[in-house]
């Protein structure tokens, strides 16, 4: 538990240095292995997970190299897939007690695929879904679904998606099949580290 506060604390000093970074017109690239980023950031959203009933699953397929390097700002990757997961996580109602849904029913799925030499990375969760009404406007600034958000996160998301790392970002959904947001990062910032090929 100890080791996990510190590496919290570290992510947290991270992203102050980012922000100062920003303020100064900085921006920190260095080569990350994409995988061992993602499960990063679900071990730090773990807690929150646990309390919200949620498993958060992560998968590659054939298609992805066990270690895939990529060069770009860490702390920025890392704030793109923790926004994401997070919201998968909050999609699902607040649990009753006695508990009545199954584990299958309450996770989300963070899939990585290449295809074309691009990379994707894919959030799903079969929580409430998005109004279509919603769907063209959830990554406007200040627009948010939830009662007790501010509307920022997606539009952060959108802005480091495509100014960070020139990628995109696309959601999908409905109340049969949940939320999918999927980030497509291209091939340019595919990068090669001893070690991490």
């Amino acid at each position: 538990i100890m080791r996990r506060i510190q590496q919290n604390v570290g992510d947290i000093n991270a992203i102050v240095r980012r922000v100062r970074h920003q303020i100064g017109g900085k921006n920190t690239a260095e080569v990350f292995d994409i995988m061992h980023e993602i499960q990063e950031v679900v071990k730090i959203l773990e807690p929150a997970a646990t309390q919200a009933g949620v498993i958060v699953r992560v998968s590659a397929d054939a298609s992805v190299r066990p270690r895939l390097s990529y060069k770009g700002d860490v702390t920025r990757f890392r704030q793109i897939v923790l926004n994401v997961i997070s919201n998968g996580i909050e999609a699902y109602p607040e649990r009753r007690y006695p508990v009545n849904d199954t584990a299958e029913d309450r996770t989300v799925d963070v899939r990585l695929r290449r295809q074309r030499s691009a990379l994707f990375i894919e959030v799903n969760d079969r929580g409430r879904g998005i109004r279509v009404s919603s769907l063209t406007k959830i990554f406007e600034p200040f627009y948010t679904t939830k009662s007790k958000g501010v509307g920022i996160g997606l539009f952060i998301v959108r802005q480091v998606t495509e100014h960070d790392f020139q990628g995109s970002i696309s959601v999908t959904s409905s109340k049969q099949y949940g939320t999918t947001f999927s980030i497509e990062l291209p091939k340019s910032y595919y990068a090669k580290k001893p070690g991490h090929q």
